[in-house]
Formats: C-alpha cells, sequence, structure tokens
C-alpha cells in the first residue's frame, strides 16, 4: 500500500513538473513574441502583404506619389536595398527578401476631378474597393515582390502596387487584408 502512494505522489509530481515546464515555455514564447503574433504563429500568417515602396538612397513609392509616411517596425532598413521589398504586418512596415510570398496590395490611382460627385469615394471597378483618392485590392495569391509588381501592373494601365500616406490609411488597407 505504501508503495502504490508513493508511485501515485512521484507521477503527481512528475505531471507538475511537466505542467511547470509548459508555463516557462508559454512565459518564453510571450517574451518573443506577443501576445497577438502568438495567435497567428500558431493559426495564421496572412497579414503580411506587399506594397509599392522602393528601397534606396532614397524611398520611393511605384505610384510616383511622395513618400510622406514610414511606420518601421525596427526603424528604416540598413542593407542591400537591391534585393529587398516592403511588405506591411499589422500596422507596421517591414523590409524583406524579394524571394518571400505574401500576398500583396494593389491600387489604381484615381484622378480626383473624375470622382462622380465631389467628397464621395471613387467608383472602384470589380474586384478594388474605394479608400480616400483610390481603389485597393488585396491579393491573396502568394507572390514574390516582383511578381507582386508585375501581377498589379497588368491588372490595369494605372495599376501599381499600393502607396501608403497616413497611419488611418494603413489601418484601413490591414483591415481590408483580414476581410479577405
Amino acid at each position: 500500500m505504501m508503495m502504490m502512494v508513493m508511485m501515485m505522489m512521484m507521477m503527481m509530481m512528475m505531471m507538475m513538473m511537466m505542467m511547470m515546464m509548459m508555463m516557462m515555455m508559454m512565459m518564453m514564447m510571450m517574451m518573443i513574441h506577443p501576445p497577438f503574433l502568438i495567435f497567428d504563429l500558431i493559426f495564421r500568417d496572412d497579414y503580411e502583404a506587399w506594397l509599392g515602396l522602393r528601397l534606396g538612397a532614397e524611398y520611393s513609392w511605384l505610384d510616383g506619389t511622395d513618400v510622406d509616411f514610414l511606420n518601421w517596425a525596427y526603424g528604416p532598413p540598413n542593407y542591400d536595398f537591391l534585393t529587398h521589398g516592403v511588405h506591411m504586418y499589422y500596422d507596421e512596415l517591414y523590409a524583406e527578401t524579394y524571394d518571400y510570398e505574401r500576398f500583396s496590395i494593389c491600387q489604381i490611382a484615381i484622378n480626383k476631378s473624375s470622382f462622380s460627385i465631389i467628397g464621395q469615394p471613387p467608383t472602384c471597378p470589380e474586384p478594388f474597393q474605394p479608400l480616400n483618392d483610390r481603389c485597393i485590392y488585396v491579393n491573396t495569391n502568394e507572390l514574390t515582390w516582383i511578381e507582386a509588381s508585375l501581377v498589379c501592373g497588368l491588372m490595369c494601365e494605372s495599376c501599381t502596387l499600393a502607396s501608403v500616406h497616413t497611419q488611418a490609411e494603413m489601418d484601413a488597407i490591414f483591415n481590408m487584408t483580414v476581410a479577405v
């Protein structure tokens, strides 16, 4: 009888040690990755999408608009600009090598004078959605930056990978990626 009690106590101690180890692993994971990222690491990682920012001595958007907003996750990149494109992940920008495959955000710039009613969002062709003075499309095919740029350019004459000019635009585009 005593032997049985001792075995049960040992089993309980082993189970407690395993639980403590699991808790320590979870705590370490939360230190490395914020809790909202843990969900993505386990379930999905679809929120990364290429944008049309070119890196170099000076940054430039593919659509030719001014680079007036940059929300780098870890500060501006400082490596070989010729092999890196820019993607958004949640509400931050990351530079990544061109060969990673991600969703992409395409846009059509709309001339403000062509809006049917001044002050109203533009009328966008399918599958684009209006956002300020342009139309946005979330391409869920996973492509490299170069492929994404080409695919957007083939959608229409004035289509490019998207530019982002405010935090509100970045948030709106993120919400579009979550909705697909």
